[in-house]
């Protein structure tokens, strides 16, 4: 029976086992060929018409004129080798796939914490992956025997750069400040020996629905990469900058002009026994006496958190918390502003 009449209708994933071995992935047209030695015609799937097509010219064996009757053992050797070809290319390309790891093994989670709130808090890094059947991101919260969860997760990103970043940024970090411990994240890793996954055979309804599913996973990835960088940026930001309430009072500052020098260098020190600081900005326009710290790590500002909040400065209780990135704080600007302060310091400088 010709190799067609056994490969129409199946797609390359649901090929018998006896059939399958002639399969190979074409890296440059990105399709999926069959190419039996003992048969002339090769044939490749296209997934447009979802159908076996033979395949084109260019990629079948040039035809020869004195070889065309002559020498069949030729062709023959030709196609084996071009098999083999494409047999070492199949090879590295699902080596390339299993080095790639998209998952991040977090543990020390709060057992209270909802999927909900893994969901969000992760998926500010990059896009989850999801189950293409439920369509619910790939979080697994694993769990005792009680179906407990026993404070540990898996979690897989459609990208590996975010699992760099999530690693970053909330490696030995609190989830909510109310947290007794920080969370632990790092790269999954996982044994070389697994069984492997018995093939699921789908109708044709079920194929169209996730070929939908996935070109949805493919849009929402593509949307978020166009933005990426700038997410990125402003993510890295916001999680490095505190904003440190209750810090003066503007009664403070109007009595004693100097004290804002004073108060931005207090908190810097105290600051940069944590970790590095890059900027510190007093609000002097803020009646809740707002002053932002800029640490050079996001697990800097998260440990800043744990050991400043609550603390005593010059009198008034801080309350120390991360920026929200969309409240703007008030500080006076410009030159007259400036000229105004200084000389109101001078004055209080010499009225001493």
């Amino acid at each position: 029976m010709p190799l067609i009449d056994d490969i129409q209708g199946v797609l390359p994933e649901d090929l018998p086992k006896d059939l399958s071995k002639y399969l190979l992935f074409d890296k440059v047209r990105s399709r999926w060929v069959i190419d039996n030695p003992e048969e002339e015609d090769s044939f490749e799937f296209n997934p447009i018409l979802e159908r076996w097509v033979p395949v084109i010219q260019d990629y079948q064996t040039e035809k020869r004129p004195h070889d065309e009757v002559s020498n069949p053992e030729d062709l023959k050797r030709e196609k084996r080798q071009r098999l083999e070809e494409l047999k070492r290319e199949k090879e590295e390309l699902r080596q390339y796939r299993q080095k790639r790891n998209c998952c991040i093994y977090v543990s020390q989670v709060p057992k209270d914490i909802t999927f909900e709130e893994l969901e969000a808090i992760f998926g500010k890094y990059g896009v989850l992956a999801q189950d293409l059947r439920t369509e619910s991101s790939k979080i697994k919260m694993y769990k005792d025997e009680e179906d407990h969860f026993k404070g540990d997760c898996l979690i897989e990103y459609l990208k590996e750069e975010s699992c760099d970043l999530a690693i970053g940024l909330l490696d030995d970090t609190k989830l909510r400040p109310a947290d007794e411990s920080p969370i632990r994240v790092s790269k999954a890793e996982f044994s070389n020996q697994t069984e492997p996954k018995p093939r699921v055979k789908m109708k044709t309804k079920e194929r169209l629905q996730l070929k939908k599913k996935i070109e949805r996973i493919h849009k929402k990835l593509h949307d978020w990469s166009d933005t990426e960088e700038d997410d990125e940026t402003r993510r890295l930001r916001e999680e490095r900058t505190l904003i440190f309430k209750h810090c003066f009072t503007l009664k403070e500052l109007e009595d004693d002009p100097g004290a804002i020098l004073d108060i931005k260098e207090d908190i810097r020190e105290g600051c940069e026994e944590i970790g590095d600081v890059t900027n510190v900005v007093l609000y002097d326009l803020e009646e809740d006496g707002i002053v932002s710290v800029r640490f050079k790590s996001a697990v800097a500002a998260n440990n800043c958190i744990s050991k400043m909040n609550g603390r005593y400065f010059g009198g008034h209780r801080l309350q120390v918390e991360k920026y929200d990135g969309v409240t703007q704080y008030k500080k006076s600007t410009g030159d007259a502003a400036e000229a105004d302060r200084l000389d109101k310091f001078a004055q209080w400088v010499e009225g001493k």
